[in-house]
């Protein structure tokens, strides 16, 4: 499903299919680009910035207790 589909791409950072995957893809595209800059590869979004960014703060601390 497209829901599950986009949450994944969320959860991996994967921008570009975030923005495939949207709704409308233009504005997402410009709310991006508008938030944070052309980069792509950014590990956060605009909602809570890469400070507090839950998905990012949770995907390190996963790692890190894998290690």
């Amino acid at each position: 499903r497209q829901d599950d589909a986009i949450s994944q791409a969320r959860a991996t950072f994967d921008w570009p299919r975030q923005l495939e995957l949207a709704y409308d893809s233009d504005a997402a595209a410009a709310i991006r680009s508008r938030d944070a800059g052309v980069d792509l590869d950014a590990d956060y979004c605009s909602m809570c910035g890469r400070d507090w960014c839950a998905v990012r703060i949770s995907k390190e601390l996963k790692e890190s207790m894998a290690e």
